[in-house]
């Protein structure tokens, strides 16, 4: 079992996981090298996570409700998320890591946001058509297997056996 915190948000990965906070302070990444905050490897797959919280304690309302709109633009898609699956990969290639299919999932704290379920299928969808092509003509090779948007409350279903709860 591991245990990896990511601001006010902790994280139980089960003991199906080994989990390394990969994002972190004080590393050494390649320039324009934007990784995930975290890589969880189960049997089967390697997960990356990347984790955002506008419910976070200090976040004025201003920014939530600023942080709704930009998840319904393209280019939090294309010049955010996207980048940092497709680094984060392409590190993992290089290092002979990517031995197994390897999954995206995007955990978002929404508690404290005003929003509808439908926007995080949306956002899943839009996600997952920029994973396979960004260029006008899809990737021949498909790096990533699937991808997700969940809220905190929801992680067990994209990696089962993990859990997070917000820390006060």
């Amino acid at each position: 079992m591991s245990v990896l915190q990511e601001g006010e948000l902790e994280f139980t990965f089960g003991d199906a996981w080994e989990a390394e906070e990969f994002d972190r302070k004080g590393a050494s990444w390649p320039h324009q090298m934007n990784p995930v905050d975290f890589i969880a490897e189960g049997k089967k797959d390697i997960v990356l996570v990347e984790v955002k919280d506008p419910s976070h304690s200090k976040a004025p309302d201003n920014e939530r409700q600023e942080f709704i709109e930009k998840m319904r633009t393209k280019p939090w898609v294309h010049e955010h998320l996207v980048p940092k699956a497709r680094t984060t990969y392409s590190f993992l290639h290089l290092m002979e890591r990517d031995t197994k299919p390897m999954r995206y999932v995007v955990v978002i704290g929404i508690e404290r946001l005003s929003i509808e379920p439908p926007l995080l299928m949306n956002l899943t969808d839009r996600l997952t058509a920029r994973l396979r092509n960004e260029t006008g003509e899809a990737w021949k090779r498909e790096y990533m297997s699937s991808c997700i948007v969940v809220g905190i409350e929801d992680l067990d279903k994209a990696l089962p056996g993990c859990s997070v709860k917000r820390l006060p």
